[in-house]
């Protein structure tokens, strides 16, 4: 008998930028409503098991009925119990993920463009989905 794969394709309809600072993800997304005129709000911890270790994830999302801006913490909230553990363990050189599906409102090289000008941003860069071996952990 013949046997057949199933394949599963994620369907990412976001683009993503990888953030790296040293402000805690409340400060930035105080920044990140200032600067842009947006709302985000806290979203309960995300919980990702890894190995034996349940991690929490801080997320903070603004949603519009076209489009939404999502940041995300890279490093487990409870990091000081679990290690140093990531949501996307390639990307290890950001603190933070920032999700922006795009609409009308949100253009997300006009928004790139935005937070560089915040001295508090080390380095941020779009990220290319094909060098992220875990990209599922980013559908929550």
């Amino acid at each position: 008998m013949k046997k057949t794969k199933l394949e599963k394709s994620l369907i990412i309809d976001f683009k993503a930028v990888g953030i790296s600072c040293t402000l805690k993800a409340y400060k930035l997304a105080w920044l990140l409503n200032k600067l842009l005129n947006i709302q985000l709000v806290k979203e309960n911890d995300f919980q990702l098991e890894s190995g034996n270790e349940n991690i929490e994830i801080c997320n903070y999302l603004y949603e519009t009925p076209a489009g939404y801006l999502k940041l995300i913490e890279n490093k487990a909230a409870n990091h000081e119990r679990v290690g140093n553990l990531f949501l996307i363990p390639e990307l290890k050189q950001f603190d933070f993920l920032f999700l922006i599906k795009e609409s009308d409102s949100f253009n997300a090289d006009e928004i790139i463009n935005k937070i560089k000008t915040l001295n508090e941003i080390n380095f941020i860069t779009p990220i290319n989905y094909t060098q992220i071996k875990s990209k599922e952990n980013l559908l929550f």
